[in-house]
């Protein structure tokens, strides 16, 4: 009888253990998938490419970045085969999971390009909530995250929607984020080609935390900003829940 070399025999042990009883730990969605770690990596991936607005040399890379992000959360590309949208003036990355109704939640991320408080972090953000829902089970309702442009970026989305807009039934603005104090989610209206679409607009402040180059990723609460996502997520779960009943 011809044995196998021990070196091969252990992998091929470890195959048939569950990840558990190894000591690995595999990372799952749902709310506790959330961490100030991926939200400080993705800023300051983001930030380092300094000036990302529409037609800035940071443009194309910010882009690169913020689709592949969305599609390591397990997001389809929402634009048919492709997760970005470009005009001249503006650009949209969004990516969906689909769910078990025709009704769809729009998550946005306005990215003013430049900075951190007003640009990275509500980027940042939306990605994380995009993992909070890499889960087995398909959501209740379509979840489109996308992330535009603050200049020309609404328009630039809904020149070829992900979705019709008849279907959006909930919509989560995400503005300005990272202040220690202040978070509010209140109440805002979307003008859209198909008439006004109501939802909450997620933000520490309506300004960008500073001004410039003031506007750096140090100074960002990253620990409480997920205790802030944690709230929006709470939010859009009571949405759809409300609707279920």
């Amino acid at each position: 009888m011809r044995l196998s070399p021990p070196s091969l025999l252990l992998p091929l042990l470890l195959l048939g253990c569950p990840a558990e009883q190894l000591g690995v730990h595999i990372p799952e969605g749902g709310p506790d998938a959330m961490s100030h770690e991926d939200l400080t990596r993705d800023v300051h991936a983001l930030v380092k490419l300094g000036d990302r607005r529409p037609g800035a040399p940071g443009a194309r890379a910010g882009l690169e970045i913020i689709q592949r992000r969305l599609g390591e959360m397990k997001t389809l590309p929402a634009f048919g085969s492709g997760y970005v949208q470009q005009q001249a003036t503006g650009w949209a990355v969004c990516g969906q999971k689909d769910g078990r109704s025709d009704r769809a939640v729009l998550i946005v991320a306005q990215d003013a390009g430049d900075g951190a408080g007003d640009s990275a972090a509500p980027t940042a953000a939306l990605i994380s909530l995009a993992k909070s829902y890499d889960l087995n089970q398909p959501p209740p309702e379509t979840l489109i995250f996308c992330a535009v442009s603050a200049q020309g970026g609404w328009e630039t989305l809904w020149a070829t929607p992900p979705v019709p807009q008849s279907t959006v039934k909930t919509l989560v603005v995400l503005g300005p984020l990272g202040e220690k104090e202040g978070f509010t989610l209140t109440e805002t209206t979307l003008e859209a080609p198909g008439g006004a679409l109501k939802g909450v607009l997620a933000s520490t402040g309506k300004q960008a935390l500073h001004d410039g180059p003031e506007d750096r990723m140090e100074r960002l609460d990253y620990v409480g900003l997920v205790t802030d996502l944690l709230a929006v997520r709470a939010h859009v779960e009571a949405q759809v829940s409300a609707r279920a009943q």
